[in-house]
């Protein structure tokens, strides 16, 4: 007899077409869980349980079916971007990331030095910033700058490529990252933690960027930051014409924080990437995407015969963000599903070459935290000691059953919540007044390394709790929560900005 032995499974997923059904050529993605909480069906039956001089059960019946997929995993670029559209049911901005295969077949590097590509519907813009990974040879990947004369297909850098045609298993991919300004083109000016980026020949409705997206002022070396030095991440208020209205404008901790200064001898980088946020259900980017999954058992019916088995129709339920102290970031994913059928030796369309995971560094809770603030309605930050925090997104996904099925024959959502669990130091009583006193407050993080950078916005919020803990040769702890709600003008309870690259 075979042993199918947990460290030899794979577990994999793919976009569905409809709630169920997946398209005609799926694209799989591998996974890298840490554990599979909970993957298939669980079947309800019910006995009979008759009064009788028998005093036994009588055989029973097959009356409900509930299927649903959880799966904890450390927080990596790779895990985060394959569901956050679909816990957070809206699509990223349309900054442009191309990747091998799929709509990009034609994905590939020249030596000229060129990107060549699948049409887009405009030309990406001369001194755009590239980010490339996931390519074979090493020089075709880091930070590239476009150069002029680039078409719909075509995008010129400058610096040196190998040519290479990158197969989409591989999951390479170029995203925009950014933009490098002209010397001396901005300038900024500050005021407290708000402040503005203008400029003379920049555009800044062409870049792509959106109300209430995060960006970082300032590129990887001093080169491409203000002349003295100062740089960090902000968040857009408006967007004009030769002015970026900021505020949130806090700095990496090593960093002095910025002041009004006008850019006489820099190319300023301002580094951003795609952007997702929470939307109404009639928005242009509202989004209803379901997934399915498979698992591969090795030597499920006998030595040398893999048995796979998919759950289908899968909706996002809940993701919850760990922060612990001095640790991995992690994430835990939870589906609520349709059905799920019995194991079988055939497998689907394209699950055998998935792509293979390239954003794959883990986030860890110390040096990759760049940014982590809770701040009042007055714009004050709260003087907060976090020891861990973990951030929810909830849908609410319930199956949808009717008489004479077994099982789900839909899925209906509730409002969409992003609630906060915190404990941190008690050293001050600014989080039990803002308990007590209802305040709203707003929090937000940057989590960073060689893969990029995830940032969260929680616009607005109240907290909850405060109750103590008092561990003995240790400081007394607080513990809180947190309730997203519409910002009043967001109009959004969770903004994400992602970075393609980000200061290290």
């Amino acid at each position: 007899m075979a042993l199918v032995k947990t460290n030899n499974i794979s577990l994999q997923v793919a976009i569905e077409a409809s709630l169920g059904v997946l398209p005609g050529s799926p694209t799989w993605a591998l996974l890298e869980p840490n554990t599979i909480n909970s993957f298939g069906s669980t079947i309800t039956k019910v006995a009979r349980n008759p009064i009788s001089k028998l005093r036994q059960r009588r055989k029973g019946t097959t009356t409900d079916i509930e299927s649903g997929v959880e799966f904890e995993a450390d927080l990596t670029g790779e895990h985060f971007i394959t569901f956050a559209e679909g816990f957070v049911f809206a699509s990223f901005t349309s900054i442009v990331e191309l990747r091998a295969g799929a709509a990009f077949s034609t994905l590939a590097a020249t030596a000229v030095p060129t990107f060549t590509h699948s049409a887009l519907s405009a030309a990406i813009a001369q001194n755009t910033l590239l980010y490339a990974r996931g390519w074979t040879n090493v020089g075709n990947n880091g930070l590239k700058v476009v150069g002029a004369g680039g078409t719909t297909t075509t995008t010129p850098i400058g610096s040196a490529l190998t040519a290479e045609t990158p197969t989409q298993a591989s999951n390479a991919r170029v995203s925009v990252a950014g933009f490098r300004s002209a010397v001396g083109d901005v300038d900024i000016t500050v005021s407290g933690t708000t402040g503005t980026l203008s400029s003379t020949v920049l555009d800044f409705t062409t870049l792509g960027l959106t109300v209430g997206q995060l960006i970082h002022i300032g590129g990887l070396t001093s080169t491409n930051q203000f002349a003295s030095g100062r740089f960090g991440a902000a968040r857009i208020t408006s967007i004009a014409t030769n002015a970026l209205g900021l505020d949130k404008i806090r700095t990496t901790p090593a960093a002095t924080a910025l002041q009004t200064e006008a850019n006489t001898t820099q190319a300023l980088d301002i580094l951003f990437g795609r952007f997702l946020r929470n939307v109404d259900v009639d928005h242009a980017s509202f989004l209803e995407r379901s997934f399915q999954f498979e698992v591969a058992y090795p030597d499920l019916s006998s030595v040398g015969v893999d048995g796979y088995e998919y759950a289908e129709g899968n909706y996002g339920d809940t993701m919850s963000i760990n922060l612990p102290g001095q640790d991995k970031a992690t994430v835990t994913f939870g589906f609520v599903g349709t059905d799920t059928d019995v194991a079988t030796t055939s497998r689907a369309s394209g699950a055998s070459t998935p792509l293979i995971p390239v954003q794959t560094v883990a986030y860890n809770t110390s040096t990759d935290l760049a940014r982590l603030g809770l701040v009042n309605s007055t714009q004050d930050s709260l003087s907060v000691c976090f020891k861990s925090l973990t951030l929810t997104l909830a849908n609410g996904v319930t199956a949808e059953k009717c008489l004479g099925s077994l099982g789900a024959l839909g899925l209906n959502t509730s409002n969409f919540l992003v609630d906060l669990e915190a404990q941190a130091t008690f050293d001050n009583v600014e989080i039990t007044e803002a308990i007590r006193n209802n305040e709203t407050v707003t929090i937000d993080f940057v989590l960073k390394n060689g893969d990029g950078a995830i940032a969260i916005d929680v616009p607005a919020m109240t907290l909850g709790g405060g109750d103590k803990e008092f561990p003995v040769g240790e400081t007394v702890l607080i513990n809180a929560t947190g309730e997203a709600f519409a910002d009043p003008t967001l109009q959004t309870s969770v903004g994400i900005s992602l970075f393609p690259v980000y200061p290290q």
